[in-house]
């Protein structure tokens, strides 16, 4: 009994090098995700603080719940110390429009006169935000049996681009003079107005380590699961978490697993001078997942 005990004891705590041979896991997912907070390009955020005004929201810019994608691959072997090694990627793409104005600074261009002008005015507001984020993680499997968990370290890369758009007017020229909307300001000056798009752009490409966990609970017999994975870092001013929970089931094939799950994931990036981008901002929401493990 007491042999059978500890080798009971053993089975449940053995690391994956001595309890697993070699693996392949993939899913692919839909994301069901709403932007809640605020971001903007830093110098966005300096200049309209300096009219003291605030960042205008996603809700004010228009967002709403959109479908988003990820996946990954993950190789787990059984050498030991050689850690295994999974990749994830998250494609995001939104854009929204404000449905209300908004106050912002309008520049226009008096072209005889060699001469630029701004005032404040309230417009609608076009905001694209769009980021390829790659998460390549190092781990290692603590427990292997219907409780796995796994801890590491991930390295994530996010490329991409945030732009923010304006229009003065819905004509781009006007003679000075004229019914020009910026007439009481130029009065007196003569040639032609025009009124200057505004669009800035800031581009998005950041690499950050982040610590890395995921636990799993295969209920026996059963082939459903339950579990969470996370990921985060904090430092100076930045801090970022990415958060998974889900439940699913998966049809045993002999050689191999597929199934489908259902989860609720939440990403959050406070920076304020990332690389040129603020943030306040989370995405988060329900997904559903394909899954395939050989």
């Amino acid at each position: 009994m007491k042999k059978l005990l500890l080798a009971s004891m053993i089975a449940f705590c053995a690391p994956s090098a001595f309890a697993d041979f070699i693996g392949v896991h993939g899913s692919i997912s839909g994301w069901q995700s709403t932007f809640s907070g605020e971001i903007a390009g830093k110098a966005k955020l300096v200049e309209r603080e300096g009219f003291g005004w605030g960042i205008p929201s996603f809700k004010e810019r228009g967002f709403s719940k959109n479908n988003q994608l990820f996946g990954h691959i993950a190789f787990e072997h059984p050498i030991p110390l050689l850690p295994n090694i999974r990749l994830d990627v998250t494609k995001i793409a939104d854009s929204g429009t404000s449905l209300e104005e908004v106050l912002t600074r309008s520049y226009a261009q008096i072209v005889d006169e060699n001469l630029t002008l701004d005032w404040d005015i309230s417009q609608n507001i076009h905001t694209e935000l769009n980021i390829d984020a790659f998460d390549l993680s190092l781990y290692y499997e603590i427990l292997d049996n219907w409780v796995n968990w796994d801890i590491g370290l991930s390295v994530r890369q996010m490329t991409g681009e945030f732009i923010e758009s304006t229009y003065a007017t819905p004509s781009p020229r006007q003679l000075v003079g004229g019914n020009c909307e910026v007439e009481g300001l130029i009065q007196g000056q003569s040639g032609y107005c025009i009124i200057l798009p505004l669009s800035q752009t800031t581009d998005i490409d950041v690499i950050l380590p982040l610590l890395y966990s995921e636990i799993r609970f295969d209920l026996p017999l059963s082939g459903f699961f339950v579990g969470g994975r996370g990921k985060a870092i904090a430092y100076d001013s930045n801090k970022v978490y990415d958060y998974e929970l889900e439940g699913g089931y998966m049809f045993d094939m002999n050689v191999m697993e597929i199934g489908a799950a259902l989860g609720y994931r939440k990403s959050r990036l406070e920076a304020d001078d990332l690389e040129g981008l603020y943030s306040d901002a989370s995405l988060s929401g329900f997904y559903g997942s394909l899954k395939i493990h050989f």
